[in-house]
């Protein structure tokens, strides 16, 4: 599969998951997810799948569509790189998931 950019600007970090939710309502911040459980359930959800509903990456592929600089200073090795595609409900969302840390990074 080829994933094409849309346009010339590389996505840019937007928070990971430690910092995008609100700490009282578990609201995210943004617009790709409506709160904690919504995207504790579509993680949950893709695992599950076979095909899914992301796009994995590779790390040559997802730099090419995704300004790395924030995550530059981490063993990227340990790294899993995807993409959640647009839908009508939610829009395109590139994610650099830490293994080891459990830390999802977001970039639009």
């Amino acid at each position: 599969m080829r994933i094409y950019k849309i346009s010339n600007q590389k996505a840019s970090y937007v928070g990971n998951c430690s910092d995008s939710f609100d700490t009282d309502s578990g609201e995210c911040l943004f617009d790709f997810f409506r709160d904690v459980s919504d995207f504790a359930y579509k993680e949950e959800e893709i695992r599950e799948q076979i095909d899914g509903g992301r796009i994995l990456l590779s790390l040559n592929d997802f730099a090419v569509l995704v300004d790395i600089e924030p995550i530059s200073n981490k063993d990227l090795k340990s790294f899993e790189f995807y993409l959640y595609p647009q839908t009508e409900l939610s829009p395109q969302v590139y994610v650099a998931y830490n293994i080891a840390d459990d830390i999802h990074y977001f970039f639009r």
